[in-house]
């Protein structure tokens, strides 16, 4: 075992002291602050069908009417990332389903055509119940309301962020005597932003 000298113990008590009192007198005298500051963008209301083509099935040729379904496997749906307390609502609407053919138009009008969506999903983020989504057989020959968000005018109940979805059903009835071919037209599904600040 070692051992120190008087002189080394001398030395290391004298430093040692000497460096309790730096410390100890090195007492704050002033402090100052800045503020930190953080701007979030609000994001942008956006719709979608995820599914292109939808086939409505098919039918015979028949002295009668006839009605044939086709469904969305797929979500039709709102994506709110703008926090649009004021609210939005979006349209559903269809064409006539046509075929041409040397000139002559044959047509099922789109009076016959109509639309069927469930209650809607939460497909990401929050639920909000203040956004309804429903219809039952809604002719599709003038633009009816799908998606919603009507009450602006309490903007403390908005605020959620979220995507929302339906797998809706869209029927067709085919008149009797309909000609036998393949019929085409468009479903256009439209936003409506109705933030009222902008």
């Amino acid at each position: 075992m070692k051992k120190f000298s008087k002189v080394a113990l001398s030395t290391l008590a004298v430093c040692g002291a000497w460096l309790l009192a730096i410390y100890s007198c090195n007492a704050a005298t002033d402090a100052q602050t800045a503020q930190l500051q953080l701007i979030v963008e609000e994001g942008t209301l956006t719709i979608g069908i995820e599914q292109e083509n939808l086939s409505l099935g098919s039918v015979h040729s028949s002295f009668s009417d006839q009605t044939t379904t086709g469904n969305f496997t797929t979500y039709m749906w709102i994506e709110d990332l703008k926090w649009a307390a004021t609210g939005y609502y979006t349209t559903v609407e269809a064409s006539n389903l046509t075929w041409i053919v040397e000139g002559t138009e044959y047509t099922i009008d789109s009076a016959n055509i109509k639309f069927t969506a469930n209650e809607k999903e939460t497909i990401t983020w929050a639920s909000n119940d203040k956004v309804y989504a429903y219809w039952e057989n809604a002719a599709l020959n003038t633009a009816v309301t799908y998606f919603q968000r009507w009450d602006w005018s309490t903007p403390t109940t908005g605020g959620i962020l979220g995507r929302y979805g339906t797998k809706p059903s869209v029927s067709v009835m085919v008149p009797a005597n309909t000609p036998a071919t393949t019929y085409t037209g468009i479903l256009t599904y439209t936003l409506f932003d109705r933030d009222v600040s902008a």
